[in-house]
């Protein structure tokens, strides 16, 4: 192993094994405690972690690439192996894992241009902060592009990280093993997550609070995580994230947010998810603002599916296009909600289900072969909208017009990376695709 100093500049590194995928041992380089290195261009392939920044400070891995580290071979074959499924709460075990660029401890970091692909992990940040990964890709490893643990303040800007999936086969299971592009798992807080592609993971951005602490007050925008089978989109247990302009199309939900609160919702574009646009369970005081849903099998889901568990209620839903399926929006056990300057039409462009209570409607059009359907208990008040469709008992209607609301235009728009998503009508995920029996070669 080289030594390296502080404020060296390396240029056109190689430090290559030979070693089969999942007998790739040691680490390729260690930098430990430096400060002020620059490694451009450098080759570091065939180890179990190629490149690890440990304690350093503003250290530059400048292109090059890291692929080709740890991947071990997995369980699943013509049936799926529970063993298969990534730990994303142990210490213990995730620190068994490969990567092709580790930083841990470290402050003021940057990877800039790099590639790490071909395994399990493309790079991992470990208590890492006010570190910027720009550029890279990391995408067709078989378990997380980005992975992060403890790591606040930093940039993930214009990355590769597409086809970061295991587990998955067209005609046996469907597991994912909690694969995705960018994974935070724990306590990642205040980052900035733009303009990465997504698309084809596990799930496309997942960000986890269970078991242990959120991950909270992270802007997260102007990504296509598109074409999961899972989530585009998932955050769960944690609040005052922020879900900008981001595409969530052509997957199975577009987003997933169990016990998310305080959250906002901004300018997203969900088109043909096989099931929900946005989905929500036990969240509340969240903002849905400007989003186009299309073609989804429900377009807003919020819900309360245990009754001793944390409530569902305090939305503001406003200037939002929600067209086609069975439902724009679906409350259930869900009260305190408001819809305000809305384009709602589905088969119920309002489906107010057991529980839902509280919920206002305002000058909002509302088009649907059932313009409002609501089960016996609900209660819900609309006021200066238009209604196309019937209204079950018991909604109380306030000045309704007559003639269609002229909307605002969503605050936000995002554009695509891949012009037919918007439109492909039908989850086609597997379509044209390689069988992926936990394999990153697609």
């Amino acid at each position: 192993m080289p030594d390296i100093r502080d404020g060296d500049r390396i240029e056109g590194l190689q430090l290559n094994t030979d070693a089969d995928a999942a007998e790739r041992s040691g680490v390729g380089l260690l930098l430990e405690g430096r400060r002020d290195v620059v490694l451009r261009g450098a080759e570091v392939r065939g180890f179990w972690q190629n490149v690890v920044l440990r304690g350093c400070r503003n250290v530059t891995i400048d292109g090059g690439d890291f692929s080709h580290s740890l991947q071990p071979a997995l369980f699943s074959g013509e049936t799926y192996d529970q063993r298969d499924w990534l730990d994303i709460f142990d210490e213990a075990v995730w620190r068994t894992y490969g990567a092709g660029i580790v930083l841990e401890d470290c402050e003021d970091c940057s990877v800039i241009g790099a590639r790490a692909s071909g395994a399990q992990n493309g790079v991992m940040l470990i208590n890492s902060r006010s570190c910027t990964v720009s550029g890279c890709d990391f995408s067709h490893n078989s378990g997380w592009g980005i992975w992060m643990w403890k790591s606040s303040d930093n940039l993930l800007t214009g990355n590769d990280c597409s086809w970061c999936v295991r587990c998955e086969d067209p005609e046996r299971y469907s597991a994912g093993g909690d694969s995705a592009g960018i994974m935070l798992s724990n306590d990642n807080c205040r980052n900035v997550i733009t303009h990465n592609d997504l698309r084809f993971g596990g799930d496309g951005f997942f960000l986890n609070g269970l078991r242990v602490a959120p991950s909270e007050h992270n802007t997260v925008a102007f990504n296509d995580a598109s074409h999961s089978p899972h989530n585009a989109f998932e955050s769960s247990f944690s609040g005052g994230n922020r879900f900008i302009g981001n595409i969530a199309s052509n997957s199975r939900f577009g987003f997933w947010c169990g016990y998310s609160h305080h959250n906002e919702f901004v300018g997203n574009v969900i088109e043909n998810c096989l099931e929900w646009g946005i989905a929500i369970e036990h969240g509340h005081h969240n903002r849905i603002v400007g989003n186009e849903l299309r073609r989804n099998k429900r377009g807003i889901v919020l819900f309360r599916r245990e009754a001793d568990a944390q409530a569902s209620r305090g939305y503001q839903i406003s200037g939002n296009v929600i067209t086609g399926g069975e439902a724009a929006v679906t409350l259930s056990e869900t009260e305190d909600v408001l819809l305000l300057h809305n384009e709602l039409e589905a088969d119920a462009a309002v489906e107010l289900k057991k529980g839902a209570r509280d919920v206002r409607l305002g000058r909002c059009n509302v088009r649907g072969a059932e313009a409002v359907r609501a089960e016996p208990g609900c209660a819900a008040h609309l006021s200066g909208c238009y209604l196309e469709g019937a209204v079950s008992e018991g909604v109380a209607i306030a000045g309704a017009v007559e003639t269609s609301i002229s909307l605002a235009a969503p605050p936000v728009t995002a554009q695509p990376s891949d012009p037919a998503a918007r439109e492909d009508h039908v989850f086609r995920w597997y379509d044209r695709r390689k069988n992926l029996i936990g394999t990153a070669e697609v």
